[in-house]
């Protein structure tokens, strides 16, 4: 009862922190790439690649967007347990 409370935001912002780093990790990405399966940023890549800049572009924006939103709902999950005032990457 005493320790959940104590760990929950340094698990918060470590979770927090392992996700944005792997949302922008193209390297890793690279090696589960299949044709059935296609992640953003290898979609990106490859517009980008193929010389349409513009498309790939906005896949990037949208990958940001979506790390974005997925952290500013964190940050109210973190905030209204009461435990997390604040979470810096």
């Amino acid at each position: 009862r005493i320790w959940i409370p104590l760990v929950m935001p340094a698990l918060l912002a470590a979770w927090i922190l392992a996700f944005t780093a792997s949302a922008r990790d193209l390297t890793s990405v690279i090696f589960i790439y299949s044709r059935n399966s296609q992640v953003l940023s290898t979609v990106s890549w490859s517009y980008w690649q193929r010389g349409y800049l513009e498309v790939g572009f906005v896949y990037g924006v949208v990958q940001a967007l979506l790390v974005a939103v997925f952290f500013a709902i964190l940050t109210l999950i973190g905030r209204r347990v009461g435990r997390v005032t604040c979470i810096s990457v």
